[in-house]
């Protein structure tokens, strides 16, 4: 599963998913969400008050666009068709 290929009626992937989607370890996915990174939603389910994360694919989607907006091209690389040479 890549981003660009949810379904367009999921409004939220569960951490496994989220982890696929983006192509990145569930490890690396927990210690984003646990310092902020990543937009994500706690849920509080039933009596005993179990938290759940999810992760909303349009927020994954923004998120991702950004984080493709301030990544600094790799050294050597060649500037995209009609962009700035720096």
């Amino acid at each position: 599963m890549h981003i660009s290929t949810i379904p367009s009626d999921r409004l939220a992937l569960r951490p496994a998913e989220a982890a696929r989607a983006l192509g990145v370890a569930q490890r690396t996915l927990w210690n984003w969400t646990r310092d902020g990174r990543i937009p994500h939603v706690v849920l509080t389910v039933g009596r005993n008050g179990r938290r759940t994360i999810i992760y909303p694919v349009d927020m994954l989607r923004a998120w991702l666009a950004e984080q493709s907006r301030r990544a600094k091209p790799a050294e050597g690389a060649k500037p995209a068709e009609g962009e700035p040479k720096p």
